[in-house]
């Protein structure tokens, strides 16, 4: 019986071939000598079933160009396999890339494959996740730190592929992030991730080690072991050309691991021996010319009453632990500055600076109105005030270095304004690619001011560890760069993505490892768009001796900033000659390849505002649009993207793009 099934199994597909007349080299002589497939079948018996088919075989092989009863019947047949077989791989390798980075669970990427598998082009495909999916075999095993437990993937994997990638680095230089994540809001458990990211190369953050309990590790030393051992053992094997760069950690996580007084306590700077008062209830911290701290005092617990213990960092060869621990601008400024303010404005003490209801909503409809000028490298766009409790760092970001200046203005007093205005400078400088340097000493001084003038406007006890802290930040960008460099905007990303991997609260280590090994502990590199242009067009603006040899395109896409001709908000670049440039065609030399942009330029540019400097100096400017002139210009004369915003008829305020994306 079992010889019959495969006996009619067969005949079905040579029935098949015979109907749809496939060139193989066979004429038939007359489309009534063909049969259906089932009538084919039907008139046979089950006992004739292979004795037609060899029959079958033997009357199409007399002719001269035999049948051959394979898959692929020729050369050209053979590679056509070739080529499907390869293009199965990559579809495969598509799905499961799409699978993590939206983080698909297993079920539904079952249904996905069973749904594909039913289809012809699909029925190599396997039918489970599992089988797709499979965790790389690699040693991790799950250790118990007191209250919870601890998996750790190292950092010899990373280095290697990083090694691998780029042989001709001098040095591999390496920023870790320690944190704490609430992973479920109905329950205690967290995470305590150890993250890393290799400075100045364009990989993801990636999972050195991750703590899982109801509390945070007890010891703090249990819990950085393996790390301290596998910085030195790297540093040894790579003859150390592999080093720390810096720990980039709030102000709870850093008093943590470095086992100090937290921000709360009277001895809680890190980075200079002030000591807090207790105002009120409120930890303050408002002197700032005290005795800076150093690496030697630290190591020998100098200041007793800043240390609660010994930590194990102190074992990494070259480790900074004054230096090597910068202040956190998107913590300490934007989360921790920026929103203060505002909430002492919208619902604080003393009430002589809280704005009134009519005032609070003055500002929230400048918000909304700007909403449609955002530009695309803003992934939020402005709220009101009303909601300023939910604001992310992002927006209040946004905020402080762009809509603020704009929206404030005219509406809240002189000194609240000048005040804002400082702390807005201060830190576009130390944003600045082009400034933090040159103007390092002016930022400081900028928010040495907005320190002193706070406590005079807000009364002492509002003079909090954030606010202390500002007179820090411009040492510790002469140290590492711009603030983006070392902020922790890029670890918030990757914290987020790990909270995805969770599902239930059981057991939750062990499925965040295997869906960490299943991504086979792979450098991820940063999501940049290819540059060049696009949206092909023949009817935009140009001068006359251009447009011969050219073609013309609404948008181009670099990696630092996007234009597109066919959105006013993301048309306004600064170029060389300080002037102000609105793209409005896109053209490229079909010989050269060149970009060129055209579009009007606004060279009567005025200060947008004179206090506590010229904002000509930051390259901010208040343009007239009823003063331009068409011109054309390289692509390679940009110098930054801009936000504009309107401020009357004709009139914008014009802010380049500062922040990294």
């Amino acid at each position: 019986m079992r010889k019959s099934i495969v006996g009619k199994k067969r005949l079905q597909q040579l029935a098949k071939k015979e109907t749809n007349e496939i060139s193989v080299g066979i004429t038939y002589q007359s489309s009534s000598q063909l049969h259906e497939p089932d009538q084919l079948i039907n008139s046979l018996s089950e006992e004739g079933i292979d004795n037609h088919e060899e029959s079958y075989i033997n009357s199409t092989s007399s002719s001269d160009n035999s049948i051959q009863f394979s898959d692929c019947d020729d050369e050209s047949d053979y590679k056509n396999c070739e080529k499907v077989t390869s293009s199965s791989t990559e579809t495969l390798e598509s799905i499961k890339s799409w699978a993590f980075d939206y983080s698909i669970n297993h079920s539904q990427l079952t249904g996905l494959l069973k749904i594909l598998g039913t289809h012809d082009c699909f029925k190599t495909f396997p039918s489970d996740s599992r089988t797709l999916i499979k965790p790389v075999k690699f040693n991790a095993p799950t250790e118990t730190v007191v209250p919870g437990e601890y998996v750790h993937f190292g950092l010899k994997t990373y280095t290697q592929q990083v090694t691998k990638l780029h042989p001709t680095l001098n040095s591999i230089p390496l920023q870790i992030n320690i944190d704490g994540l609430q992973v479920f809001k109905s329950c205690s458990l967290s995470f305590w991730p150890i993250l890393g990211y290799f400075g100045g190369l364009n990989f993801n953050p990636f999972v050195i080690g991750v703590y899982s309990g109801n509390k945070k590790p007890e010891n703090v030393n249990l819990y950085l072991q393996k790390l301290v051992a596998d910085v030195n053992a790297e540093q040894i094997t790579t003859k150390d050309k592999f080093k720390i760069q810096c720990f980039v950690c709030d102000a709870p996580a850093k008093s943590f691991v470095k086992a100090i007084k937290g921000h709360n306590g009277y001895h809680g700077c890190d980075k200079c021996c002030a000591v807090g008062r207790s105002i009120n209830r409120r930890m303050s911290f408002f002197e700032i010319n005290k005795e800076l701290r150093t690496d030697l005092q630290f190591r020998q617990q100098n200041d007793e009453d800043h240390h609660i213990g010994t930590t194990e960092l102190t074992k990494i060869d070259g480790l900074h632990m004054i230096n090597s621990f910068p202040i956190d601008y998107m913590h300490l400024v934007c989360l921790g500055v920026v929103k203060k303010l505002l909430k002492l404005w919208i619902k604080g003490k003393p009430k002589h600076q809280k704005l009134s209801a009519f005032q609070i909503s003055q500002i929230s409809a400048r918000l909304k109105v700007f909403k449609k000028f955002t530009s695309s490298e803003f992934s939020r766009q402005p709220r009101s005030l009303e909601e300023v409790d939910k604001w992310k760092a992002t927006e209040l970001r946004y905020f402080l270095l762009y809509c603020g200046p704009v929206v404030l203005k005219n509406i809240i007093t002189d000194e609240n304004y000048n005040l804002f205005l400082s702390l807005s400078i201060a830190i576009r400088i130390l944003c600045s690619e082009t400034l933090h340097i040159s103007l390092n000493n002016y930022a400081k001084s900028l928010l040495i001011y907005f320190v002193q003038a706070f406590k005079i406007l807000y009364g002492e006890e509002q003079v909090s560890y954030n606010i202390h802290g500002l007179i820090h930040l411009a040492e510790d960008v002469k140290n590492f760069g711009v603030l983006d460099r070392f902020s922790t905007f890029k670890f918030e990303n990757e914290l987020g993505q790990l909270r995805k991997l969770v599902r239930t609260p059981n057991l939750p280590l062990e499925q965040l490892k295997q869906r960490l090994l299943e991504r086979e502990l792979k450098l991820e590199a940063r999501n940049i768009q290819i540059n060049g242009p696009s949206s092909q067009h023949n009817n935009g603006p140009h001068l006359e001796e251009s447009i011969g040899n050219f073609t013309q395109y609404h948008v181009l896409i670099t990696p630092n900033y996007t234009i597109n001709c066919r959105l006013r908000r993301d048309t306004f670049v600064l170029i060389r000659e300080c002037a102000v440039l609105r793209i409005l065609n896109i053209l490229q030399d079909n010989d050269t390849s060149e970009i060129y942009l055209v579009g009007h330029k606004y060279s009567k540019l005025d200060s947008l505002f004179s206090q506590p400097c010229s904002s000509k100096v930051l390259q901010i400017y208040r343009a007239d649009e009823n003063h331009y002139k068409l011109c054309q210009i390289r692509a390679s004369e940009v110098v930054y993207k801009c936000q504009v915003f309107p401020i009357s008829a004709g009139v914008i305020a014009v802010f380049p793009l500062v922040h990294q994306l």
